[in-house]
Formats: structure tokens, C-alpha cells, sequence
């Protein structure tokens, strides 16, 4: 795909790919031709597809705009605004967790009202966040890994923490946290 911004990333929404351009907003293709363009506040940095109906869309200023597909077109019905300096989240179903890094993790029981979000300000410092269905995983450059219970959709008791620090960067691969620094991965 061409296009006139700076595409971060792809997502495959039923027949379209869905490219955030960066400040070119949202682009949909079909058959690798545009279809349409929506425009966002400030640089989109990421979509999500919610469901059939529903998605997501990661700005630079760490907004999330909640966007509901009628008929052939998007628009906005909501948007949540994490407390902090957002570096990650992760959206299961309906329900939404944010990472911030100086005010801990949020957690928003359904997408469509942030009315009554759930903070938990010890989970603060990390950068990268990654859920399954018996953990959370945090890790930080510096503070290293922690991996916390599940207990229902929320943080329970601490199970692990590793204070390896020069993480440059996490994944969750086949249900194993993986880290690389300076050390290669780990």
C-alpha cells in the first residue's frame, strides 16, 4: 500500500485492511484499493477490530476513540482518556486494560462506558503489559518482569518477579514472556 502519511501498523477488518496512517488517520482498503478515509483528532497510532460492529483507535496523545460501524460508514461513539502516560494496552472482548507508566494500570470493564474504571497505581513503571487466561505480565527496562494472578478479569496476588534489568523491548510468544537487551533474548 501507498499512502500519503506514515503507517504504523495493519489490521484486517471483515473484507478491508485497515491501515493507520499515522496523521493520515484511518485508511480502508479493499482489494488493495482505498475505499475510505477517516479522519482523527490527532495521529492514529494503532486500530483494533472490537467486533463485527465496533473498533478502536490508539492515538499519539494516548486517547482511545471507540468507533461503530452504520452501514458503509465509522463513527465515533465514545472515547476514554487513560490517567496517565499510556505506553501499552490490551483490549479482551469488551473489556479494556491500560498501562501507564506513572499511574499503573487501568482497567475499563466494557469499551462503550469508562465511567467507573478500575485503577491499580502499584502497576506503575512498566511498559509492556500481556494477558492470558491465568496471568498478567509486566515488564519495564529497568525494574524488570512481574507476573501477577489472574483472578477473574483483574490482578491478583504476585506470583513471580525478575529484576533483570536492559529490556529494550517484550513479546508474548506461545505463552512465554520473551525479553531482549543487550543479552540477546531471554
Amino acid at each position: 500500500f501507498n499512502t500519503e502519511g506514515r503507517a504504523t501498523s495493519v489490521e484486517v477488518a471483515d473484507s478491508f485492511s485497515v491501515i493507520s496512517d499515522y496523521e493520515n488517520g484511518l485508511l480502508f482498503y479493499q482489494d488493495s484499493v482505498l475505499v475510505q478515509k477517516v479522519e482523527t483528532p490527532v495521529s492514529v497510532a494503532l486500530f483494533k477490530k472490537i467486533n463485527d460492529d465496533y473498533f478502536l483507535a490508539y492515538l499519539v496523545d494516548t486517547r482511545i476513540l471507540i468507533y461503530k460501524r452504520e452501514s458503509e460508514e465509522l463513527k465515533q461513539i465514545n472515547e476514554i482518556l487513560p490517567p496517565g502516560e499510556t505506553k501499552d494496552f490490551v483490549l479482551l472482548g469488551e473489556s479494556l486494560y491500560t498501562l501507564d507508566k506513572d499511574s499503573g494500570m487501568t482497567f475499563y470493564q466494557s469499551v462503550f462506558d469508562e465511567s467507573k474504571p478500575i485503577r491499580f497505581p502499584d502497576l506503575k513503571g512498566y511498559k509492556w503489559m500481556f494477558i492470558d487466561s491465568s496471568n498478567f505480565y509486566f515488564a519495564s527496562e529497568q525494574s524488570g518482569i512481574s507476573v501477577i494472578e489472574r483472578k477473574e478479569f483483574l490482578p491478583g496476588n504476585l506470583i513471580a518477579k525478575n529484576e533483570i534489568g536492559d529490556i529494550n523491548r517484550a513479546y508474548f510468544f506461545k505463552g512465554s514472556l520473551v525479553v531482549s537487551g543487550s543479552y540477546g533474548l531471554r
